[in-house]
């Protein structure tokens, strides 16, 4: 659930644009699937693709409804205002695949504390680099992000904060058992 402003024309539709009224659509969908997980206690799984002021602006609004680690900033955006935001409510942070390739993620990661972490790998994208150099990638199912990867996040992961693998797979499924309630 969230919002999504992404403007595709930058990558593969020239004629596509946003309507405003599609994104308050959006945003009043989005209250609505708060409400109703805060109801069935169910967690929050958020979508943000650049929009972090609407979802911001309507996770302050609805606060009182996050209750302490019942949500994740799914392939959480390096981002500070975020990650305050994250620490401020006890939610958890969601790093994928592009942890492998995006430098600015790499640093911002440093920052984010493990017992914040969650790994995910926003299948089918979204793959880690180590899978897009191995010979049989040149196969387009072979591109695909999918479950067998974690292993390969979580290994950078742990490289990036200098500490064992087990660790990060160890704090992670903890944060994972927490954020699903399992």
């Amino acid at each position: 659930m969230g919002i999504d402003r992404h403007i595709y024309q930058k990558t593969k539709y020239p004629d596509y644009k946003i309507a405003e009224e599609f994104v308050e659509l959006q945003k009043t969908v989005l209250v609505e699937q708060i409400k109703l997980a805060h109801k069935y206690k169910k967690s929050l799984i958020l979508h943000n693709r650049e929009a972090k002021k609407d979802v911001l602006e309507i996770l302050t609004n609805h606060q009182s409804l996050i209750t302490n680690h019942s949500a994740v900033f799914h392939c959480c955006e390096p981002d500070t205002d975020l990650l305050k935001f994250a620490k401020d409510h006890k939610m958890f942070i969601g790093v994928d695949g592009d942890i492998t390739y995006y430098k600015a993620k790499q640093e911002w990661i440093k920052t984010v504390p493990l017992e914040m972490l969650v790994l995910e790998t926003d299948s089918p994208f979204l793959t880690p680099r180590f899978n897009r150099i191995q010979p049989a990638f040149a196969k387009a199912t072979a591109r695909q992000s999918e479950p067998k990867n974690i292993p390969l996040i979580a290994e950078f992961v742990a490289r990036l904060k200098n500490i064992s693998v087990e660790e990060v797979g160890r704090r992670t499924t903890e944060n994972a058992q927490i954020l699903f309630r399992l």
